[in-house]
């Protein structure tokens, strides 16, 4: 209706205004909550010890924005799970070294494999309308080590089975925007994070960084 230039009526007017908004389309932006843990959630294990990375929530999972709990039946949640050693307060996460080599991986429920330097698959497991994950880790050496999760791109998960109301005449259609991912309820030992390795919030402290860092980045120091 836009190629109206100069309407000639006022009901012309009105009409072209409501086709043209019943036709809009309002992005509706999904960030879900993803709950893993990782026990023991202390700052320290021995050299040796096995660490366990888990996961157990019913298929009904919150949304950060809303705070609504969406149904994700057999829901792909493509999450890449990345293992650092971390050598340097001065580097940022991206820039430590990799970990991978530095433990035995161990699946039980679920999966971390497929992994290519510094990252990997991690895939949970779906039954009886619960997601499911048991991972054993074992490190093979002592030093500081973090472990981080990250979803994928913008955009790339089809939300197309929830189906949202209209709001005030405008089509409203959900796009996925992120995973946040929280582990132990964010006991993630940042401290430590933040002695041995460059910290982003302090200057960009947002909601994504600080699920991303804080509350999506386990770090323990293996003795």
């Amino acid at each position: 209706m836009r190629f109206f230039r100069i309407p000639i009526i006022p009901f012309i007017i009105l009409s072209a205004f409501r086709c043209e908004k019943e036709s809009e389309t309002s992005m509706v932006y999904f960030n879900f909550v993803v709950p893993l843990q990782v026990k023991p959630n202390g700052s320290q294990i021995n050299l040796g010890d096995t660490l366990w990375l888990s996961a157990n929530f019913p298929d009904t999972v919150l949304e950060f924005n809303s705070k609504n709990h969406y149904k994700l039946e057999n829901f792909p949640f493509p999450t890449r799970i990345g293992l650092f050693r971390l050598t340097s307060v001065q580097k940022y996460l991206s820039e430590q070294p990799s970990a991978v080599e530095k433990f035995a991986i161990k699946n039980f429920v679920g999966s971390a494999n497929n992994f290519n330097d510094t990252f990997g698959d991690f895939n949970l497991q779906y039954s009886s309308n619960t997601y499911r994950a048991k991972i054993a880790l074992v490190p093979k050496t002592k030093g500081v080590f973090s472990i981080f999760f990250m979803g994928p791109a913008q955009g790339s998960v089809n939300l197309t089975f929830i189906s949202l109301p209209p709001l005030n005449g405008v089509k409203r259609k959900p796009v996925q925007h992120e995973f946040f991912y929280s582990i132990n309820s964010g006991e993630t030992n940042h401290d430590l994070f933040v002695q041995n390795c460059a910290s982003v919030l302090p200057n960009l402290s947002n909601d994504l960084t600080i699920y991303a860092e804080k509350m999506g980045t386990f770090t323990f120091e293996v003795k």
